[in-house]
């Protein structure tokens, strides 16, 4: 990866890039959204209501953000643009296995030394719904698993790393394109604290945001979408088994 960061492209070039981006990213979360809504509505009409206590919420939720908004949005705008050039994606070789095993552990990483600063600083972490109702019921987190692997993972990374990531190197260069990538992706993430203040919200967003540029950085070093999936898939598949673990300690306790 090239650590140059001078233009490469007119400032027209980089608005129309940075703009594409984020009308991306709208679209994606708007589609997905709508996806969400209706899926829900189509089973209270025959008679299954959803609430935030069901794991099938979450379920529909994730099949319709990002498994359609996000999922469908990008390959339109692949398709319709012709710009499937933009994404590297090939078989896994030895060296990607090795960038996978470093992009989880960078991962955790990331996480326990944020951990530990904001514990050091007393900065507070904002709760968002579904950690609390896995504190509730533990199994929901398991039921999850799959849904993060088949779509999150795929539909979240194809979008911000694979189109907008690749969409904004046509006129940045590459560590711009990771940062601003990153910035889109933990904004794509605001409604999870929506009725949080901005203060509190902060600490969250960070943490997001330097766990984007990690798999951003993996993407551009490993010029393969299936190894920051990969990472992706198994970060939040960790995540919802600590979870579980941390959920089922308390009850048996």
């Amino acid at each position: 990866m090239s650590l140059d960061t001078s233009a490469t492209g007119s400032l027209g070039e980089r608005l129309r890039a940075l703009g594409t981006g984020l009308l991306l990213a709208v679209t994606a979360f708007v589609v997905g959204l709508v996806a969400s809504v209706l899926a829900l509505g189509l089973l209270q009409g025959v008679g299954v209501m959803a609430t935030q206590d069901d794991w099938f919420y979450y379920a529909l939720q994730t099949v319709g953000l990002q498994g359609v908004g996000f999922g469908l949005i990008s390959v339109l705008f692949l398709r319709l643009r012709d710009r499937f050039d933009i994404i590297d994606v090939r078989f896994p070789t030895r060296g990607d296995a090795k960038l996978a095993v470093l992009g989880v552990f960078g991962l955790l990483a990331v996480v326990l030394v944020l951990g530990a600063l904001y514990t050091q600083f007393d900065v507070q972490l904002p709760e968002t719904v579904l950690p609390g109702v896995i504190e509730r019921q533990p199994e929901i987190a398991l039921y999850l698993i799959p849904f993060t692997i088949l779509f999150v993972a795929p539909g979240e990374e194809l979008l911000a790393r694979g189109v907008i990531q690749g969409r904004l190197k046509d006129a940045y260069p590459p560590v711009v394109a990771i940062v601003l990538a990153s910035a889109v992706f933990t904004l794509g993430h605001a409604g999870n604290l929506v009725a949080t203040p901005l203060g509190r919200a902060l600490p969250y967003f960070g943490q997001l945001f330097v766990l984007s540029l990690v798999l951003g950085w993996l993407y551009e070093r490993s010029e393969n979408l299936l190894v920051v999936v990969f990472v992706h898939a198994v970060y939040n598949s960790i995540t919802f088994l600590s979870q579980y673990a941390a959920a089922t300690a308390v009850t048996a306790g």
